[in-house]
């Protein structure tokens, strides 16, 4: 079996796990394996933020994983997308095209930056930027949509 598939087959037994133990409001935290575990672990530990023993660890795990030389882990998701748009070079007069239902940190890296977020509607069904509103969108907006779409 290809890396691919036993991939594919892990994120639909995942999926299947979580469609049975349907949370109860959209942040919810989901277990359905050893969470809880290593959860306590790490919390007797002492290290329940971004340094410590597991930090490390998770870090190796995905930098072997992905098959590169380093990962970082980072104290939040708004640091994460800051650092992954600065390391795009992200700056002033740059504007990024984010989904409207999202979390303020989504724009909050953006601005950061000095650039700005521009809001798409999303589609109901994936949550994610619809496709057809993101058309119009850069129709109206872009000056170079001819050559993309």
């Amino acid at each position: 079996m290809k890396k691919i598939d036993k991939i594919e087959n892990l994120i639909i037994q995942t999926i299947k796990k979580l469609l049975k133990n349907k949370p109860k409001g959209h942040h919810d935290p989901i277990f359905v394996g050893n969470e809880k575990k290593y959860l306590n672990r790490c919390i007797s530990s002492g290290y329940v933020s971004y340094v410590g023993k597991y930090v490390k660890v998770f870090e190796k795990k995905i930098a072997s994983y992905t098959k590169i030389k380093y990962a970082v882990a980072t104290s939040s998701g708004t640091s994460a997308l800051h650092l992954i748009l600065r390391y795009f070079n992200l700056g002033q007069n740059d504007e990024v095209i984010i989904p409207s239902f999202t979390y303020v940190a989504t724009a909050n890296a953006v601005t950061y930056c000095g650039s700005t977020p521009n809001f798409v509607d999303i589609e109901k069904e994936s949550l994610g930027i619809c496709p057809k509103k993101l058309e119009q969108y850069l129709k109206k907006n872009s000056k170079r949509i001819g050559s993309y779409i």
